[in-house]
């Protein structure tokens, strides 16, 4: 077969199993057998296209250590979808199912890692050094998954209940997982909604004393709500934001409300005509504004930052996919020369027929020659004369 052949083979086969797999996860019968060896199927093809990727590279891509990372980025991706298989149709206990979950994050360390470490081998200039390099990132990948596969003992990278067994349904973040960019964004995105409360919630407040209705219940929730703002500590989980114009805005708002508090109280004893609490709110509101606007502003940098990594986790595939096509390429450039190279020394230029040296290749496969074979050897008289007035190529 050749080689124009398999490679129209091999994309007929790929489109055929990508529509498969599509087909499968459409299914959406009543019936749990047939929905279920649907499920199968497609993890199948799925298994068997990442274990097809994996041989491609390990036949194609001409750079070792290079061919290494991305072969083990392969198996990280099989073993990935193998452990996702297993998790979702064979275990159904919590215990299990817990496991499967903790496994998920060695491809999820390991594949960038690796990937990185392939573009690094594949421009490295002095290799002692690229090496070193790729064993500190290694070490720091390794340190996070022992993390995550110790976090039952102390639970620095996920909170579950106190009871076992633990389960992925239920848990909040740790301290470590709490460094991570994502994990902050979700706290602002708190505290900006408690920020909101504390906002509307005073208002309501004053609106309550006015008219006589007391509510002590609300001054103790805004309170608390101040107490989780301000030092982590209430009943709301609240993280600290660390940028200084929030800060001092939470600040200045937490002391108007002290004030506040005692208008309050001046309120009940005198009533609202002879105390200030109308002017006070409004300057109250205003300050609350300002102090939840510093926290969405603060939210939107972490934002950005969240986008910049993900368009740099982003491009990092992208180099990864143009280095694999890279290799793709000059692999088929050099099996093209090979096949040139070949085809110069085993074939006559002037004749276009195969030479001595192809004839003794023929002769010599045992599993060519099955049947009765003769072989025909002749000479020619006066083929030196043709040469020496003619040249060779007219005696060729």
């Amino acid at each position: 077969m050749t080689y124009s052949k398999k490679r129209t083979l091999s994309y007929g086969v790929i489109l055929i199993s990508v529509l498969l797999a599509y087909f499968c996860r459409q299914v959406r019968t009543e019936n749990v057998f047939m929905r279920n060896l649907a499920d199968q199927c497609r993890s199948c093809i799925y298994l068997g296209m990442y274990c097809a990727w994996v041989i491609y590279l390990g036949k194609h891509v001409v750079h070792k250590k290079t061919r290494r990372c991305l072969t083990a980025i392969g198996c990280l991706m099989v073993f990935w979808f193998f452990v996702r298989t297993v998790k979702f149709h064979i275990f159904h206990d919590p215990l299990g199912e817990h496991i499967c979950w903790y496994l998920y994050y060695i491809p999820m360390i390991l594949i960038p890692v690796l990937g990185l470490a392939a573009a690094m081998f594949l421009g490295e200039k002095e290799e002692e050094k690229t090496v070193r390099k790729v064993i500190i990132l290694l070490t720091v990948a390794a340190i996070l998954i022992v993390s995550v596969f110790t976090n039952d003992l102390h639970q620095l990278v996920f909170r579950f209940s106190k009871q076992p067994p633990f389960s992925d349904k239920d848990y909040s973040y740790g301290i470590i997982f709490m460094m991570i960019q994502i994990s902050r964004l979700q706290g602002t995105a708190r505290v900006i909604n408690y920020a909101g409360l504390v906002r509307g919630a005073t208002q309501r407040e004053v609106k309550l004393e006015i008219t006589g209705n007391q509510n002590e219940e609300l001054i103790k929730y805004l309170d608390d709500i101040f107490l989780g703002l301000r030092y982590q500590d209430g009943h709301y989980d609240l993280v600290k934001l660390n940028d200084e114009e929030y800060l001092e805005k939470l600040q200045i708002q937490s002391d108007y409300w002290d004030k506040l508090k005692t208008e309050i109280e001046a309120v009940r004893n005198k009533g609202y005509e002879n105390t200030d609490i109308v002017n006070m709110s409004e300057i109250y509101f205003t300050m609350a504004d300002e102090t939840v606007s510093a926290a969405e502003s603060y939210s939107e940098k972490l934002a950005i930052k969240i986008r910049i990594i993900e368009l740099l986790s982003a491009l990092d595939m992208l180099s990864l996919v143009i280095l694999v096509i890279m290799q793709t390429l000059r692999a088929m450039q050099m099996a093209m020369q090979n096949r040139l190279l070949e085809q110069k020394a085993f074939i006559d230029a002037h004749t276009g027929l195969p030479n001595k040296s192809a004839c003794n290749e023929l002769l010599n496969k045992k599993d060519i020659i099955t049947a009765p074979t003769a072989c025909i050897m002749f000479d020619l008289n006066n083929l030196k004369i043709v040469n020496d007035t003619r040249g060779h190529s007219a005696g060729d």
